[in-house]
């Protein structure tokens, strides 16, 4: 093997584990917000029934609503505002 291919080689070991590294991060910091959603749910739903539109766009962005990449697709849902209303009165 020549010097360039072992340096070649280290280099991609380096950057695999750098991607390694940042998928651990990653999923730690999922771990944590997912957490902490118990909490702030509620918050959410309260500001998002009271027309608090960044409120809105996040729970459709938590829900997987959202426009795909091309920001053509539209994702029907369907909530029952008054279902929740009733609930956190």
């Amino acid at each position: 093997m020549s010097e360039t291919q072992i340096e070649k080689l280290e280099i991609d070991i380096i950057e695999d584990e750098k991607k390694k590294s940042v998928r651990r991060l990653i999923k730690d910091y999922e771990e944590s917000l997912s957490e902490a959603l118990v909490f702030i749910s509620p918050i959410l739903k309260e500001k998002a029934i009271g027309g608090d539109m960044a409120a809105i766009k996040e729970l459709h962005e938590i829900i997987g609503a959202k426009a795909g990449k091309d920001k053509q697709t539209i994702i029907p849902i369907q909530i029952n505002i008054e279902a929740d209303r009733e609930k956190y009165k």
